[in-house]
């Protein structure tokens, strides 16, 4: 076990490709934000997402430089032009148009996290959870079903700024749920709260919101087509090598993480 572990860091630490990469073409520069196990400027080559997106952008002849920010200011200085790119977002109307989006680096999907010593109902639609108070993070979206449920007044929300303050609110009892993608949740709660913690929560599984996130490029630089395309084939030549699902695997197995996670997930 201990010779598979390091060789599959080893691997993760070798070029996509074991051929010459392409002649390099120049630098590009990405804002991004925290968001373990997917982005972070302190974990394994920027999380899951950031090694994707340099490892493809490399195949391509480019490098990816990274610049963290709060997630908001990512966005902005991407609109602005400031940086070439923005990891990573889903690609809504609202980013459409000031951004191109590439193809998909990965798929989320949104839960209800509750306390286990205070269940939430197993619902079907938003009416069976009426008068529930959950917890959702500024600027992610969500589903728009989930916000006409709060516009009707079915449910209340309140917001804050990390993902990590509403786990505390929850654990503390000043909210009935929180709305989070269970790895980012499970890496929060190993990460930032004390080990025993993650056994008093657990998620509904019928998910509030399926979406794609995705590199975006500002429309503001002339570039921004080119550079698209060239990650685009980049990415789609690391799914058709295998490259992917090898980075995906490292992600299972909790590499991009402190520790292991699938311990904790519901099977």
């Amino acid at each position: 076990m201990k010779r598979i572990a390091a060789l599959l860091l080893v691997a993760l630490a070798l070029p996509a490709q074991t051929s010459e990469l392409p002649q390099q073409k120049g630098t590009v520069l990405i804002s991004s934000g925290e968001f373990p196990p997917f982005t972070s400027e302190t974990l394994p080559r920027g999380g899951f997402v950031n090694h994707l997106i340099s490892e493809a952008f490399a195949l391509q002849g480019y490098r990816a430089v990274f610049s963290y920010m709060p997630w908001q200011r990512a966005l902005r200085e991407a609109r602005k032009g400031n940086v070439q790119a923005s990891s990573y977002w889903q690609c809504t109307e609202a980013i459409q148009a000031d951004f191109v989006c590439s193809e998909s680096l990965k798929h989320e999907e949104y839960v209800f996290f509750y306390r286990k010593d205070k269940p939430i109902a197993d619902w079907q639609s938003y009416a069976d959870l009426r008068g529930l108070k959950v917890g959702v993070t500024a600027g992610y979206t969500y589903s728009k079903g989930f916000w006409q449920a709060v516009d009707e007044g079915l449910l209340q929300v309140e917001s804050v700024q990390e993902d990590e303050q509403n786990i505390a609110k929850l654990l503390r009892g000043r909210l009935d749920a929180l709305l989070l993608d269970p790895m980012v949740a499970y890496d929060l709660l190993g990460r930032r709260f004390a080990p025993a913690t993650s056994h008093l929560l657990t998620f509904h599984p019928r998910p509030v919101a399926s979406i794609t996130g995705h590199l975006v490029f500002s429309k503001q630089l002339a570039e921004a087509q080119t550079l698209q395309r060239a990650f685009d084939a980049g990415l789609a030549q690391m799914q058709q090598s295998g490259r992917y699902e090898q980075l995906n695997e490292a992600l299972l197995k909790g590499h991009y993480s402190p520790g292991t996670i699938g311990d904790v997930l519901p099977q």
